[in-house]
């Protein structure tokens, strides 16, 4: 049951932070972080753990990120992504996740790549990225 749980959640995360940056915000800001909190409830953590990571979610999917905020600020709203998960525990995806929202934005800005390379591809993979972490960390 863990293991189907884990696919959920990497592959809401992907799917929602994604449309949630097309049209649908509300979708990135509330969905996710709900459902995210309601694997993590399912699979057996806390339930304060659970609030925890569903309001940190919450607010950290409000967080400006886009191409007017300076790079050191979109470093702070990206470990913002992953900081709601530290009460369920340590993965080294909370770590790779900041870093690799930051690369993923300089590439997505870089003129040879940004054709390829497309925003909603960075939003998908971030979002997958929270996913992965939320997947870790109830396994």
């Amino acid at each position: 049951m863990i293991e189907l749980l884990m696919i959920v959640s990497m592959g809401l995360g992907g799917v929602l932070f994604s449309l949630g940056g097309y049209k649908w915000k509300f979708l990135r800001r509330y969905v996710l972080p709900f459902a995210l909190a309601f694997i993590c409830l399912f699979a057996g953590k806390e339930l304060w753990r659970c609030g925890v990571l569903w309001a940190g979610l919450t607010i950290a999917f409000h967080l400006p990120y886009g191409s007017k905020t300076p790079y050191w600020l979109k470093f702070i709203v990206s470990c913002t992504f992953v900081a709601p998960t530290i009460p369920l525990g340590f993965t080294i995806w909370q770590v790779i996740t900041p870093i690799a929202f930051i690369g993923m934005f300089k590439t997505s800005n870089w003129k040879p790549l940004a054709g390829e390379f497309s925003w909603k591809v960075v939003e998908f993979i971030v979002g997958g990225l929270v996913g992965i972490t939320v997947a870790r960390l109830i396994s």
